[in-house]
């Protein structure tokens, strides 16, 4: 087994190595229409299209290797993945960062929700086929912890995301997308169709003076000339991989309505 470094350089190496084999990347502004068969559950309010995206980016890149990736300490390498999704850069703390032009999910009706228990129980039916060593199981933590969990869920019948990206690479990527949001062996977030086509304008950032996605306050000093007096700000991660605390920061959110001056 490679140490945790090793590991790290040859991640780094099969990422340099694949982004090689892509031809150039051209960018437009594109309209992603998910059309659903099931509700989508949700563990978050939205779904961020760049999450989606590099996902399945970093599993084409990787290969096998994405399955071995640590989950205590994770490697952090979205930054190094091609840039399918057009970047707009800007300076935060003295160094040059990005947000990703892809919008967070627009539900056809955003009251269109409920919500589900969801209990999670261990089976002792099949203890025996357990190849571990220890003589207890936990069960109040670890993979085999039990819960019972309340998780909303919205049934509009489709999705809407918005983009600026390389149309043939994100459309062969959406190809491996089977459902949306939590819980699909629950049945939850099962798609019946996509539709991806260039749009007449970029709302991947704003659209009609709203935000479309979380936006870091220093970009929109930086590149609006708004009056920031009452804008709707919370501390959320605004790029991959949203589960890091490194990316929090004070952000615009969604939907919120800037007044430019």
């Amino acid at each position: 087994m490679p140490s945790r470094s090793e590991f790290e350089l040859q991640i780094k190496k099969k990422i340099v190595d694949f982004s090689s084999t892509l031809s150039p990347l051209t960018y437009k502004p594109l309209k992603v229409v998910f059309d659903m068969s099931t509700p989508i559950m949700l563990g978050y309010p939205f779904i961020h299209f760049d999450g989606l995206i590099e996902h399945f980016l970093a599993k084409e890149a990787l290969g096998e290797d994405f399955y071995l990736l640590p989950s205590r300490k994770p490697i952090d390498f979205n930054a190094s993945l091609p840039e399918v999704i057009k970047r707009a850069y800007f300076m935060k703390h003295d160094k040059k960062d990005y947000v990703c032009h892809a919008s967070v999910s627009i539900f056809q009706d955003d009251e269109a929700i409920s919500s589900e228990i969801v209990y999670k129980r261990f089976d002792d039916e099949n203890i025996d086929n357990l190849k571990t060593r220890k003589k207890q199981i936990r069960i109040d933590s670890g993979i085999f912890r039990s819960y019972r969990m309340v998780f909303p869920y919205n049934y509009s019948k489709s999705v809407v995301f918005y983009a600026n990206g390389d149309l043939a690479y994100i459309s062969e990527l959406l190809e491996q997308v089977e459902y949306l949001g939590k819980k699909p062996a629950l049945g939850y977030g099962q798609i019946r169709g996509i539709e991806i086509k260039e749009n007449k304008e970029d709302f991947s950032l704003t659209r009609n003076n709203k935000t479309m996605r979380p936006i870091p306050l220093e970009y929109i000093n930086e590149h609006f000339n708004i009056d920031t007096t009452g804008l709707e700000l919370a501390l959320m991660s605004y790029k991959t991989p949203y589960w890091s605390k490194k990316n929090v920061t004070l952000c615009v959110i969604p939907f919120s309505t800037i007044a430019l001056i």
